[in-house]
């Protein structure tokens, strides 16, 4: 009885060292050498990146590695995406092997320097009524006109695609970035990018991160509204959900962005970032659904070059998502509505043989 005692009494020793030594707090101590912290930070889904790095957090998977935050600019909804290995293994039976304890050494080397990659950055959000129809609204062309002047400097024109002005245009959002974990997926979450808008990088193992913008209320936009309005009653605010959302994406140096007309998902071609006349990584056309699940290609996702005193540059370019404000205003939408993309690395998002002229 005595040695069963002494064995239970060392075993559970062993496992409260072992929580005590993997924890955040031992590891974040000052005599803990680096890449001790990395041996057993490594495998978490999502940690804080090493000092030495310009992100706040890293996330490792086969295949790709993504950075979020930006420390010197730290309330800015940044991602950098990279491509580091072939991830076809880890797709074949859809599993990722998560045990990297035992090359924690050679991972960590492989990962100590940028791989080929992208940087993705919000920096513009806003109302495009230039698809609005009255299908929302109805026949009232006075309504119509209603909502158009009521929309006043909400709707974008135009996006700017001078950097210029696209830099200054990112220092407007303002948001709160914070790690969880949903439904089984590794979450960065950068909150109040815009009034009710939320974005959401979703960590898809061994596949690639997924963009999702989540617009939270419907806010006070209906018919109704502008009925009382139109009655000159005061003190109601029918202001437009956003449903444009432009992106900064830069390529490194030796990359090219790639148009194919063929669609492999519900869009109407498809865009690559290539590297050495190979596709690299895809972007993911866009996607809308709302809370209960009602879905709709109602969405354009267009790039343009960026632009430097109206010259075109090579590894700027910015992406801009649209989803149709008349979907949004459906009397039957039920919010929260996400728009969800993405960049993605598994050769399942890829057209097989296709060369990318």
């Amino acid at each position: 009885m005595k040695k069963i005692w002494l064995i239970s009494a060392a075993t559970l020793g062993v496992i409260v060292l072992a929580v005590v030594v993997s924890s955040s707090w031992f590891l974040s101590l000052p005599f803990i050498p680096q890449n001790i912290r990395n041996h057993f930070l490594i495998n978490a889904n999502i940690f804080p990146a090493s000092d030495d790095s310009r992100s706040q957090f890293l996330a490792i998977n086969p295949g790709f590695r993504a950075e979020f935050g930006d420390k010197d600019n730290p309330t800015n909804a940044f991602l950098r995406f990279e491509v580091t290995q072939a991830s076809d293994s880890a797709q074949a039976n859809g599993d990722v092997n998560r045990n990297l304890l035992e090359n924690w050494t050679n991972v960590y080397e492989a990962f100590k320097e940028y791989q080929p990659g992208v940087e993705w950055q919000l920096f513009l959000t806003g109302v495009d009524e230039s698809e609005m129809s009255q299908t929302a609204i109805g026949e009232d062309e006075e309504i119509l006109r209603l909502m158009k002047e009521l929309s006043g400097d909400q709707v974008i024109s135009e996006t700017p695609t001078e950097m210029a002005q696209v830099l200054s245009d990112k220092e407007n959002i303002v948001t709160q970035t914070q790690v969880s974990r949903q439904d089984g997926y590794d979450l960065v979450e950068n909150l109040a990018v815009a009034p009710d808008v939320d974005l959401t990088y979703t960590i898809k193992p061994g596949k690639g991160v997924e963009n999702t913008i989540v617009l939270g209320d419907r806010k006070d936009f209906d018919t109704a509204c502008l009925q009382l309005l139109s009655l000159g009653l005061a003190g109601q605010d029918c202001d437009l959900p956003d449903n444009k959302f432009s992106f900064l994406l830069k390529l490194d140096a030796g990359q090219k962005l790639i148009y194919s007309p063929l669609a492999i998902d519900d869009g109407k071609g498809t865009y690559y970032v290539q590297r050495e006349d190979q596709p690299l990584l895809r972007l993911a056309n866009p996607a809308l659904v709302d809370a209960q699940g009602a879905k709709s290609t109602a969405v354009k996702f267009e790039i343009q070059p960026a632009a430097v005193d109206g010259v075109e540059t090579q590894d700027y370019y910015i992406a801009t998502i649209t989803a149709n404000l008349s979907w949004l205003l459906e009397k039957d939408r039920q919010y929260p509505v996400k728009i969800s993309s993405g960049l993605f690395v598994d050769k399942l998002n890829f057209f097989a043989g296709e060369q990318l002229n």
